[in-house]
């Protein structure tokens, strides 16, 4: 009853006061707090040494810049948490918050396939002096999503209007691009957003970094900012939503059958789609029946699931399955795999790396977030308030990656989002307040790997490009109905896809003859590295040639193509590095320029999830071979 006594004012303050401007500012504003600098009479409470702050302003004076930081008010149809970010689930705002992209790929020295699309493509151009100078945002997506992600397509146009060049990258398998090593993503993978920073100093000698995270990227962004220290290339960071304690989420998701239902199921689809792949490592076929088939498993296995109480079926399930062991590197290059996947949770929730963070941090939560409850709030406020360069901020309301607003009463029909101005005016006191120690142009030159001699040139490295229907389908027994199920939906796509596939703007910097996505669908290929760089232990090189089914591929004259390229990588860290891919490799949709939330480059037909037409009202039909994926 208590319980309930309190939410009537609450819900009366978020859904009716608080839009007419009526609610106390008491009641509505921003809950800010800002880590301090540790002194001898009151020392850090962790054993690490704290880093200075960064800016020769405190953040208290920084956050003054960002007045939209406590201007938040829910809509008043959606004032509580959950209805937030389930609104977010089905908002279509393809044509209100539009973003054009163009896409770059790169081939990793794992082997590994990554996407990074810039946005506008007319800022791409590295041959440009204005372009080599221009601020980058770089930015991280949520645990299934990619470039043409609500949110992300949100910030881009603000940060835009501000003169600053955005770059997503995105994860290994999302955003349409292939899965062509054992690798996949995870809360703890930081050396992908490390290879995409890699790629862009290259291209732009002279550009400054700040970075953007949500949910799972967040958790990356802040990670990433805490193993670095003061050897980062970045400005600064801001992150939404994000799950710093990995286990205390996991613990608290596991209570909502809604969210981890639905998150289990995205992500193992995900990892369902690029199973094919991932199965031509033999160590992840066992990993792979576990995760498709979680109630076979669990019965042909009761004392051992017992033994792990794991949910069968929850997204602890696909962590403890496949993300402990696929989702890193293991030594030297990295600290999978891991006995369980509360260990993967233990040692990789940012909390653990808040206080080495050297550069100022915004983090953005709501204080109704049902994926990522209030009480870790209080816990990564606990193990970061020494560090004077991060910032905690807890709206009142807004969900998980919601922050649905109504802008006055002509506002109250349709909810719009709050973050862009926020991003905007924070990101501009990133790049504008000055460096404390006044030598900007000595941290740009001290922690650039290209200028300190850290990387090295690989020349003739091989890979193959191969069509993506190359890559046979994991097989695994009692999966014959599933897998005839999805050839179906395949086929049926294939029927329908020029019919719902929307029109691309062609125009490729100028160049008339650019390719379409219409053109790179036709075949799109993969491509498959085939000289080893990294321990073939550690990192072992996949090829579709491996599957224990295969027998000749279906057109070699046609679509195989063995070629070589220079392979870009650090001396200190060989599994960070890469390969740019040109056009007519016809990888994931490689140099095309494409709208994001319209049209997304890539698999085609073969990958299913990602919205494709201008609506977004058709989703692509589940891959889920030879799984039982509806299980999920």
């Amino acid at each position: 009853m208590s319980g309930f006594v309190t939410a009537v004012p609450v819900a009366v303050g978020r859904s009716v006061l608080a839009p007419l401007s009526l609610l106390p500012s008491r009641y509505q504003a921003t809950d800010v707090r800002v880590g301090q600098e540790a002194s001898e009479s009151s020392p850090s409470p962790s054993s690490e040494k704290v880093p200075p702050q960064f800016t020769r302003e405190p953040l208290t004076e920084l956050l003054k810049s960002v007045s939209s930081l406590n201007s938040y008010a829910p809509h008043p149809l959606i004032p509580f948490g959950h209805l937030q970010t389930i609104y977010s689930a089905v908002a279509d705002t393809v044509n209100v918050d539009v973003v054009h992209y163009k896409r770059h790929v790169l081939l990793l020295p794992d082997g590994g396939t990554v996407a990074v699309d810039i946005s506008p493509p007319e800022w791409d151009d590295p041959s440009s002096p204005e372009e080599q100078n221009r601020p980058t945002v770089v930015l991280n997506h949520g645990l299934t999503g990619g470039c043409h992600e609500t949110y992300v397509r949100h910030v881009i146009p603000p940060l835009i209007e501000s003169g600053y060049r955005c770059a997503v990258v995105n994860f290994r398998g999302c955003g349409q691009t292939p899965v062509t090593s054992p690798q996949m993503y995870s809360a703890a993978k930081t050396d992908d957003l490390r290879t995409g920073l890699l790629w862009m100093l290259q291209r732009w000698k002279q550009t400054e970094f700040a970075l953007i995270g949500f949910s799972l990227g967040a958790n990356v962004v802040a990670k990433y900012l805490g193993e670095e220290g003061d050897s980062t290339p970045v400005r600064g960071g801001l992150v939404l939503a994000t799950p710093f304690d990995l286990k205390m989420g996991s613990d608290s998701l596991e209570g909502s059958k809604l969210y981890d239902h639905k998150m289990a199921g995205n992500l193992a689809q995900r990892i369902g789609t690029a199973a094919g792949a991932l199965s031509l490592d033999p160590k992840l076929r066992a990993p792979l029946r576990r995760l498709l088939d979680p109630q076979g498993y669990a019965k042909a296995h009761p004392d051992e699931v017992a033994q792990r109480k794991v949910k069968p079926g929850s997204l602890k399930w696909v962590d403890d399955s496949i993300t402990r062991f696929a989702g890193g590197y293991s030594k030297p290059y990295g600290t999978f795999p891991f006995d369980s996947a509360d260990d993967y949770y233990n040692a990789n929730g940012s909390i653990h790396f808040l206080h080495n963070v050297a550069r100022p941090l915004l983090c953005i939560n709501s204080d109704d977030d049902p994926i990522v409850p209030y009480h870790i709030l209080e816990a990564t406020w606990e193990a970061s308030k020494s560090n004077p360069n991060v910032a905690l901020a807890a709206t009142r309301g807004g969900g998980h990656l919601g922050w649905w607003e109504a802008k006055g009463l002509k506002g109250a029909k349709k909810p719009t989002r709050w973050l862009g101005p926020v991003a905007k005016q924070w990101v501009e006191q990133v790049f504008q307040s000055p460096i404390r120690s006044g030598d900007a142009e000595g941290y740009k030159t001290r922690n650039n790997p290209w200028l300190q001699g850290d990387v090295e040139t690989v020349e003739e490295v091989q890979y193959e490009l191969l069509s993506e229907d190359e890559v046979l389908d994991f097989d695994f027994e009692g999966g014959a109905e599933a897998a005839k199920a999805a050839d179906e939906a395949d086929a049926k796509l294939k029927a329908e896809l020029p019919a719902i596939l929307p029109e691309v703007n062609a125009e490729q910097d100028g160049d008339a003859a650019a390719p379409t996505v219409q053109d790179s669908m036709a075949r799109p290929r993969h491509a498959w590295l085939l000289t080893p760089l990294l321990s073939q232990d550690v990192a072992p090189l996949l090829h579709p040639t491996h599957h224990p089914k295969f027998t000749a591929l279906k057109q070699p004259s046609e679509r195989s193509l063995i070629t070589t390229g220079t392979m870009y990588r650090c001396r200190s860290r060989p599994h960070v590095g890469f390969m740019e891919l040109d056009a007519d490799s016809r990888v994931a949709g490689c140099g095309l320029t494409f709208q994001g939330g319209k049209a997304i480059p890539g698999q085609s037909t073969d990958t299913k999830g990602d919205r494709i037409d201008a609506k977004g009202k058709k989703e692509g039909w589940r891959r889920g071979k030879k799984s039982t994926m509806g299980g999920l």
